[in-house]
């Protein structure tokens, strides 16, 4: 806020006058220039700090117990004559200071005014609105349906119901309700529902599929925009026709490759094949299999042409008009790289060679080049290249070798499982032959 004063001709020629007469008097250090307008103006700001180039805003949100900085700005200069400046709150005195910071508790809206009141006796107001509000408290484990709830009949009107406790009992709440078809038990799931509601309640009326699984959340914040740390997140499923039931799983592997294909197959008790399929795993890729009967299962994986997996085992009960959720299936390489020397006639031992040659093998995935590591007795080389399983590698220096030599190979494969195997290479020549040259 600013106003302009011009000070009148009259009082500069008193005051110059009563100067002249007594030239120590206390207005000695006061220059007035007729005729020039003087404009004064303050600024007030809250602050996340006090420094005062840092950028101010007019309104604030708190926690109780937060603390506030209040800033002032005076133009031209705080150094201008005045007859007092303070800080008020809500109407009442909070401080003398130009700026100030203090912790507050109470929650509801506040003004902060800066008063600030010149020389004149003029006054300047600048006002700052506070909002102090507790974070809303979403119950996670109190709400319904309840996580994993089954049986629901697909025409049933659904009620979804859950719990919020606003510690200042004075914000009005919004909640964010979002229902919609489960991510990976559909491939395209979607949203049946997604609306801002200011009830802790919904229904929904439009009824679901035969064997649906569905997922709902909810997410609170206050009219301060103040968000619920907590967000309920649930799934229920529906019944299937004539006891018709389903299976949802899973599967993960210790692989860095992004996919992998895995075959999975399913016998019944009689040991009858229901289920057959290849599902194209990344981290944590689902599949679902329906309708199937009720009675036991089991459930076989396997990386389809990575061998170094295994297979997987799980056994399992379904029951009527269920929908089961398996755990994820873990599916792990725990076998190294096999490494072995082309021409070694005992797996251990080779002749000099320009070039030698090593076969690195992985049923596991493929192995990469800069996963391999090479080294001539304590010092690595990097004079090879890796094809096809591969490795050829170059050392000049074994060329004149009358010693042997151990040449070692690291590798690691996809799971980050390591082989590490040495090879003796034997001398290229005699010592009499090395110093003959």
């Amino acid at each position: 806020m600013m106003f302009k004063r011009t000070i009148p001709a009259a009082l500069v020629a008193t005051l110059c006058w009563i100067a002249a007469l007594c030239s120590c008097s206390q207005f000695d250090d006061v220059v007035f220039n007729e005729g020039t307008p003087q404009q004064l103006a303050i600024q007030a700001y809250f602050s996340k700090n006090l420094d005062s180039n840092t950028v101010g805003i007019k309104s604030d949100t708190i926690h109780p117990g937060d603390s506030i900085i209040l800033l002032t700005s005076v133009y031209p200069s705080k150094a201008i004559r005045s007859k007092e400046y303070y800080w008020t709150m809500d109407g009442n005195f909070y401080c003398f200071e130009y700026n100030c910071k203090r912790a507050e508790y109470k929650p509801g809206h506040h003004q902060f005014n800066f008063i600030f009141v010149d020389y004149f006796g003029d006054t300047l107001k600048d006002s700052l609105d506070l909002y102090i509000g507790s974070v809303p408290l979403l119950d996670k484990r109190n709400f319904i349906p309840a996580n994993n709830t089954q049986y629901f009949a697909p025409s049933d009107f659904i009620n979804f119901a859950w719990n919020v406790y606003d510690p200042d009992s004075m914000w009005d709440m919004s909640h964010h309700f979002v229902l919609k078809e489960a991510p990976g038990y559909y491939g395209n799931p979607k949203v049946l529902v997604d609306t801002i509601l200011h009830e802790a309640s919904f229904t929904y009326l439009k009824g679901f599929d035969n064997l649906g699984m569905y997922q709902w959340s909810v997410s609170v914040q206050n009219e301060l925009r103040q968000k619920a740390q907590d967000t309920i997140r649930s799934t229920f499923s529906t019944r299937g026709i004539r006891n018709e039931a389903a299976l949802f799983g899973f599967i993960n592997h210790s692989s860095s490759e992004q996919t992998l294909p895995f075959h999975l197959w399913l016998t019944n008790s009689d040991g009858y094949m229901v289920y057959d399929d290849t599902v194209f795993s990344t981290k944590g890729s689902a599949f679902v299999v329906k309708p199937l009967n009720p009675g036991k299962y089991t459930l076989y994986a396997m990386a389809q042409d990575y061998t170094d997996f295994g297979v997987d085992t799980t056994k399992f009960e379904i029951k009527a008009n269920q929908v089961l959720t398996l755990d994820t299936i873990e599916m792990k390489d725990t076998t190294p790289p096999r490494i072995t020397a082309i021409g070694s006639y005992d797996g251990e031992s080779l002749d000099y060679s320009d070039t030698l040659k090593f076969v690195i093998k992985d049923f596991g995935g493929k192995v990469l080049e800069k996963r391999i590591k090479v080294a001539l007795d304590a010092d690595n080389i990097s004079s090879f290249h890796f094809s096809n399983d591969t490795l050829f590698v170059s050392i000049s220096e074994l060329k004149n070798s009358w010693a042997t030599r151990i040449v070692s190979i690291t590798a690691y494969d996809y799971s980050s499982n390591k082989a590490k195997k040495s090879f003796k290479v034997l001398p290229s020549k005699t010592l009499p032959e090395v110093f003959s040259e």
